[in-house]
């Protein structure tokens, strides 16, 4: 895995964390590695054993990545415009969306109220 994402994309060093971190003890690998890796935010379909509370005192969000995927234009939009990323007419953008990213995506979007 090393060769195929890079050395920087692998976190090591994480388990004096593990036993201190609170969430299901078989993922407790997962937010030691989140929280010494400085991650924002852990994206996964598994939120019944990341409760937000096991996140929040590292300052790191649990997120479905449902959730993730909807709230990335409006989080981020010069990054998501700039890199290209394909808006099809089922993308779902928040009121806060830019016109940029709106413009990017072509006139088919949903407004949903934020």
């Amino acid at each position: 895995m090393r060769a195929a994402l890079g050395a920087e994309a692998l976190i090591d060093g994480f388990d004096d964390l593990i036993e201190q971190v609170r969430c299901d003890p078989k993922d407790r690998h997962v937010l030691a590695a989140a929280v010494r890796g400085g991650a924002d935010t852990i994206v996964t379909c598994n939120l019944k054993d990341f409760p937000d509370e096991a996140g929040a005192p590292y300052g790191i969000g649990i997120c479905h990545p449902d959730s993730f995927l909807v709230q990335l234009p409006s989080e981020h939009t010069d990054t998501v415009v700039s890199s290209g990323w394909p808006c099809h007419p089922w993308c779902v953008w928040t009121a806060s969306t830019s016109s940029a990213a709106r413009q990017h995506a072509g006139e088919t979007f949903i407004s949903l109220p934020r």
